[in-house]
């Protein structure tokens, strides 16, 4: 290749890779050893579990490391060229279409679908230096799609009678979009990290979802549900998605359930048929084939969304009388990671015919002894989930 530039995985990331791969290796390398000579009683109880990690770990180590000294990219007037432990790509300057660049990678895409897009990882040194050297001679395809898409809105008579009426009801709906999604990621982190005032902040986490599918399905076509780089369509997903995941969160964190089997099947029809509704709407409003992307999006939107919506409705607006139980507290642990939790394991309990470990607060935890008593109250739930509460 004439006027080739070459370019390694970053220097910072070669040394961290270069030390850390051989003590992985070293670490379930003796592992495994210990584990098939079978030296250990406590491994020898989870074998079958030891050996495919351990044989994984050191492949996957084996392969960062070879990946580490090997990986090149080559950039020429000719063509692109990348090389990795496990394969090499090369595609000439004229089988390629344009560049796309993403969280982690930076997309090489072909011309002829018979190609393979090369993809080039951000961890590469002179990142920006190559992002410059693609955007001097290839187009971007998402800033093209963009484009593209906004052509598409500002001829389209369904949005208005002129370019300049049709072009006012986009950034409308850019700014609406704008405000639904920050409206629900302020309410969202409100809630996860400071739940007070707590019924307000989740009724609100319940609203902005619905408000933001009535903005959505008023739009005209001009709003999307997903989220995608390189589009000119405003999107409500943080609108619906970051309100949703603190429903979600708040139920798992506040209440204790005891039976889910009640909310599994109308949760599965529920987001099964948000997906449906968004692929039938999607393929209406663009004429086109089945969206399965939005499809998957919103069944699983549906399902957050819900799950928490209804333990929270359940558990806070439940108007049955709890029934009360004894319990003896068995043990106790903590386990600590990215959060640290707190679980006791209780004695046979009222309908609870087993001992079992359940999650309790901090403040709790530090109240109860093992072989104490603690009191459990029973509820049925509004919607007919039961769940419980423990206290001294």
């Amino acid at each position: 290749m004439s006027e080739t530039f070459e370019y390694r995985i970053h220097k910072g990331w070669r040394i961290v890779i270069y030390l850390a791969a051989p003590v992985m290796i070293f670490v379930f390398a003796g592992l495994l050893v210990m584990t098939v000579a079978g030296r250990d009683e406590q491994l020898l109880k989870i074998y079958w579990l030891l050996l495919p990690v351990s044989i994984g770990m050191i492949l996957l180590a084996g392969v960062g490391l070879l990946d580490a000294i090997k990986s090149r990219l080559w950039l020429g007037e000719s063509g692109i060229i990348a090389e990795s432990a496990l394969r090499r790509q090369e595609l000439m300057s004229h089988e390629i279409k344009g560049y796309t660049v993403a969280d982690k990678y930076i997309f090489i895409h072909p011309n002829d679908s018979r190609l393979k897009k090369i993809k080039i990882s951000t961890y590469v040194e002179k990142r920006s230096e190559i992002e410059r050297w693609l955007a001097d001679r290839y187009p971007d395809l998402d800033m093209l799609e963009a484009e593209r898409e906004q052509a598409e809105i500002l001829s389209n008579n369904d949005f208005g009678g002129s370019t300049r009426e049709r072009a006012e009801k986009l950034e409308s709906a850019r700014k609406k979009a704008r405000i639904l999604n920050r409206t629900g990621t302020i309410i969202a982190l409100w809630a996860i990290f400071y739940p007070e005032p707590y019924d307000y902040l989740l009724l609100a986490a319940m609203i902005i979802p619905v408000v933001c599918i009535v903005v959505l399905q008023t739009s005209g076509g001009l709003m999307r549900l997903e989220e995608k780089k390189g589009t000119s369509y405003p999107s409500v997903f943080a609108g619906i998605f970051m309100p949703a995941v603190a429903l979600f969160l708040r139920s798992m964190l506040d209440h204790t359930i005891f039976d889910y089997s009640k909310l599994w099947a109308p949760l599965i029809v529920t987001a099964l048929t948000a997906g449906l509704a968004a692929a039938v709407a999607g393929k209406k409003r663009t004429r086109q084939g089945i969206n399965y992307y939005g499809m998957i999006v919103a069944c699983c939107l549906a399902f957050i969304y819900c799950f928490g919506a209804a333990l929270f409705i359940n558990c806070r607006f439940d108007p049955s009388a709890p029934k009360q139980y004894t319990a003896t507290v068995l043990s106790k642990r903590v386990s600590s990671g990215k959060t640290t939790s707190y679980y006791v394991t209780l004695s046979p309990w009222g309908p609870q015919v087993s001992s079992g470990e359940v999650s309790i607060s901090k403040n709790l935890y530090t109240l109860l002894e093992e072989n104490s008593g603690v009191k459990v109250y029973f509820l049925k739930g509004r919607v007919g989930i039961p769940w419980f509460v423990i206290d001294r």
